[in-house]
This record gives structure tokens, C-alpha cells and sequence, in this order.
């Protein structure tokens, strides 16, 4: 029983770790340079992402996702950041949240779970949703246009989707 506390005691300091490093991220990037226009974020790049779709969705909000993805899976990650275990898929440390957190390793559900986690620790509402024989990740879709200073979000019609297997790769619905 100590050795549970103990392990989820790490696993929540971790993520807490984590969200500290993609806070301060974000702000960094903010303080280097103007905000940049929607189209040229990552979450345009390489995907099927337009300006136009991402246009509702505010400049605070994809900065902190950015830095978020960085961090988690990046460079910037503590370790060398998360990745997807493709070499041995059903080792059960992938579905063990300390061993994720520790070995920087899972499958496509324990790694939405770490990302939602230090998402949530940022103040971006993001959920994990179950698509055709896939786990993906969302930033859910704000009930009012007011209350995006205190929960960024975007517009229902344009959600954003993250493949957090593939290193947090955007998609769109």
C-alpha cells in the first residue's frame, strides 16, 4: 500500500513537473516574439489544418498546446520526452501509469492519459476519445465564447485532434 502512495505521489509530481515546463514554454515563446498568425503553429504544419479552420481558436490557447507537445513528447521533454512503444506493444509497463511516466514509453490510451493530465494542470479542456481501433486526444469545444480567457477552447464546428501515438500529431474531424 506505501508503495502505490508512493508511486502515485511521483506520477502526480511528474505531471506536475511536466505542466510547470509547458507553462513557462509557452510564456518564453510569448515574451521572443508576437503571437503568431493560427496557420503557422504546428498544429498547421503537415497536417490538413488552413488558417481558416484554425482561426477560431486563440493564439494563448495553440501557443500553450504547442509548448505542451514539446514538452511532452519533444525535445523539451524531462528524459527525452514520451513516445509511442511500438518495438513491444503488449508489455504491460505500457499500461502502468508510474512505468509510462518513468520509462517515457505506452500505448496510444496510457499516453492520452498522461497528455489530458498535464493539459488539465494548463487549463486546456482536453479529453481522450475513442476512434476506430485508436485512442486520440481533443481540445474540447468551448460552450462559451466568454469564458475562453479562463478555459481556451475552440469553436464546436472546429475541434482539434491529437494523435498522441504519433507524437502529437494534429488532425482534424
Amino acid at each position: 500500500h506505501e508503495a502505490a502512495l508512493a508511486a502515485e505521489r511521483a506520477v502526480a509530481a511528474e505531471l506536475g513537473e511536466l505542466a510547470a515546463r509547458a507553462r513557462t514554454l509557452a510564456m518564453e515563446r510569448q515574451r521572443e516574439r508576437a503571437p503568431l498568425p493560427a496557420g503557422l503553429t504546428r498544429w498547421s504544419v503537415g497536417t490538413s489544418f488552413t488558417a481558416t479552420q484554425l482561426a477560431p481558436v486563440p493564439g494563448p490557447t495553440l501557443r500553450l498546446m504547442d509548448a505542451l507537445a514539446d514538452v511532452v513528447f519533444g525535445d523539451e521533454g524531462v528524459g527525452g520526452g514520451f513516445a509511442g512503444d511500438r518495438a513491444v506493444y503488449y508489455d504491460p509497463r505500457n499500461s502502468l501509469l508510474s512505468s509510462v511516466v518513468r520509462r517515457r514509453r505506452g500505448i496510444p490510451l496510457s499516453l492520452a492519459v498522461v497528455y489530458v493530465a498535464v493539459a488539465r494542470r494548463l487549463g486546456l479542456p482536453m479529453h481522450v476519445i475513442g476512434s476506430r481501433g485508436h485512442v486520440l486526444v481533443a481540445l474540447a469545444p468551448s460552450a462559451h465564447a466568454d469564458d475562453a480567457r479562463d478555459a481556451p477552447s475552440v469553436a464546436p464546428s472546429r475541434r482539434l485532434y491529437v494523435d498522441v501515438y504519433d507524437g502529437a500529431r494534429a488532425l482534424t474531424a
